[in-house]
This record gives C-alpha cells, sequence and structure tokens, in this order.
C-alpha cells in the first residue's frame, strides 16, 4: 500500500457530517487536510484538531476557488487530492423553486 504521509487533500462541505468525518479520517492517515466551508462557527471544530487548516470559501465561486487551491499550496507545498463534498438540496416542488436558488444548487453541486 502506497503511504500518504504528508499528501494534502482539500475538503469541502467540511463543517460537519460526512465532510468533517472524512478531514478526521484523512488526518488519522496522514494527509495533510484543508477543511473547507462556508460557515467559520462550523468549522471551529479544527482548532483543536492536528493536521487540519480550516479555510472558508464559497465553493460555487471561481475566485474562492482559486484561493483555496492557491492556500493548500502555500500550506502545504501542492494539493494531491480533492474531495467534493459540498452539496446543496431543494425539497419541495420545482414549481416552487426561484431560478437564482437553482442556479445556486447548481454551481455547488
Amino acid at each position: 500500500m502506497t503511504s500518504v504521509e504528508g499528501k494534502s487533500v482539500i475538503v469541502t462541505g467540511a463543517a460537519g457530517g460526512i465532510g468533517r468525518a472524512t478531514c478526521e479520517l484523512m488526518a488519522s492517515q496522514g494527509w495533510r487536510v484543508l477543511a473547507v466551508d462556508r460557515d467559520a462557527e462550523k468549522l471551529a471544530w479544527t482548532e483543536a484538531s492536528d493536521g487540519i487548516r480550516s479555510a472558508l470559501a464559497d465553493i460555487s465561486s471561481e475566485a474562492d476557488n482559486q484561493r483555496i487551491v492557491a492556500e493548500c499550496e502555500s500550506a502545504f507545498g501542492g494539493v494531491d487530492a480533492v474531495i467534493l463534498n459540498a452539496a446543496l438540496s431543494h425539497n419541495g416542488s420545482i414549481d416552487d423553486f426561484p431560478m437564482e436558488d437553482f442556479d445556486r444548487l447548481v454551481a455547488v453541486n
């Protein structure tokens, strides 16, 4: 098995749930993790985690995506993997779904 020690990964949607668990698992295996989310309060858990840094970003923004890649490169010397965990959903009728909300859903997912 190939060692992942020192490799870096960006994980989006990292504030909680599967994203947080993914960050914690990867860090425990030796990955250097950049945990990305748009909610600073929910990313606070990263402050007590070795091998995990946090970054605030709206992944539907090209400028934010470029910034987080540059941040990972600066902090860890490169980007070896990306896990696109962030997602939005809509519950209800498509008839009641404003187009701007649909556009955001597509941009994130």
